[in-house]
């Protein structure tokens, strides 16, 4: 469905929303069915759910495309849930989690009535259940740094801070997760069964790059500068 939309759009056919729309809900089907439950491994694929059918939804009423950013920021949420408590060896209420699902799920059904900004709040909050600080190696830096540049981001974005705030959660959150998580340890692990460890500087450099970005507005992306 992805590929077609693609190819459709370069002839100048906008389907691409509603191709990606469906994509997403046959992605949906799969988690629904095999990936949900209880257990601790299970329970954070809720969070991935909710954004699945958040993101779908909004591309299907052609909304921004900003509203779909709540699949890959809830689905890299779900992934730090499931990953830190075991790496940093310590424990997690379910009660906890499962309240910040409900507000979550919450959060996405008000954006529809406020703005996608009200997405933004999600990361931040995310300290009420994932709260320690390690540095022991590129994911417990990314991780630190992640969640800061979340709650800094979130704040700067409602108090209309002249930085622009969505960078900092788009790629201070959001790209250091990804550059500190899903890229040393979680790609290698599937495929080779281990992971190497990367330097943590990578994590870092995306930070920096996230926040000098965010200040100097003019080289951002002016995709979404009107937007904001």
């Amino acid at each position: 469905m992805e590929l077609i939309g693609i190819l459709l759009a370069v002839v100048q056919i906008d389907l691409w929303p509603y191709l990606s729309s469906i994509s997403i809900l046959v992605l949906g089907s799969i988690y629904i069915s095999k990936g949900l439950g209880t257990s601790w491994q299970k329970l954070p694929n809720t969070l991935t759910i909710l954004g699945i059918a958040h993101a779908s939804l909004s591309l299907l009423l052609g909304l921004d495309p900003l509203y779909s950013i709540s699949f890959p920021l809830l689905s890299a949420i779900s992934m730090m849930i499931r990953v830190e408590p075991s790496m940093f060896r310590y424990n997690v209420s379910k009660d906890l989690l499962a309240i910040y699902i409900l507000i979550s799920g919450f959060l996405l059904l008000l954006s529809f009535y406020l703005s996608f900004k009200i997405i933004m709040l999600i990361p931040a909050m995310l300290v009420l259940i994932l709260n320690r600080v390690s540095f022991k190696n590129i994911y417990g830096i990314g991780s630190t740094v992640a969640k800061a540049l979340g709650i800094i981001g979130s704040i700067s974005i409602f108090l209309n801070m002249q930085i622009d705030s969505l960078h900092i959660i788009l790629v201070g959150f959001l790209g250091v997760i990804m550059g500190s998580l899903c890229g040393p340890l979680i790609v290698p692990g599937i495929l080779g069964r281990s992971y190497k460890e990367f330097s943590p500087g990578y994590a870092i450099a995306i930070a920096l790059i996230a926040i000098l970005r965010a200040i100097y507005r003019e080289i951002s992306m002016p995709f979404y500068i009107e937007v904001i």
